[in-house]
């Protein structure tokens, strides 16, 4: 009789080649979902920090509160308030006032955000406390900035 069949044993042996592949391909794709979702947030604070600095051009300082987005020429997501506070879809966006630094904090479940300083011009990746996802926050801000974290109790990269 010549049967033209898979035996069990082979069929498992492509299921476990299979899931070894997926485990190994599956948490650099979620770093690198992340990242994305970082750089765009990336280019809105930059935005916004261009925006405050147009804004001290034309006033002389930065706004001591944003009583109004609109006053930064700068669309932002629905849910903005009138103290540099403003919920995205995703991201958390404040406005340090007198200072023009920016900060997008990933939603509240994350352990992560980035600042960006207008004194200094650079961005900044911190992570935070303690808890099963900050290795992986802690992957996501070293992709960004292509440096090891500093050691401590908030590790931190400049990008």
């Amino acid at each position: 009789m010549n049967k033209k069949a898979f035996t069990l044993i082979e069929l498992l042996v492509v299921v476990l080649i299979i899931a070894i592949l997926a485990s190994i391909a599956l948490p650099k794709y979620m770093v690198a979902k992340e990242k994305t979702h970082a750089v765009s947030a990336m280019t809105r604070l930059k935005s916004v920090a261009e925006a405050l600095d147009r804004y001290k051009l034309a006033i002389g300082s930065y706004p001591s509160t944003i009583s109004n987005w609109s006053a930064l020429d700068i669309e932002m997501p629905e849910g903005c308030s009138d103290t540099g506070y403003c919920t995205g879809d995703i991201w958390q966006w404040y406005i340090y006032a007198n200072s023009g630094s920016v900060l997008a904090h990933r939603d509240p479940r994350t352990k992560y955000y980035i600042i960006y300083s207008q004194t200094n011009k650079y961005f900044t990746c911190y992570v935070y406390g303690a808890g099963s996802n900050t290795d992986f926050y802690e992957k996501v801000c070293k992709s960004l900035c292509g440096t090891d974290l500093t050691s401590g109790t908030n590790p931190y990269c400049v990008i």
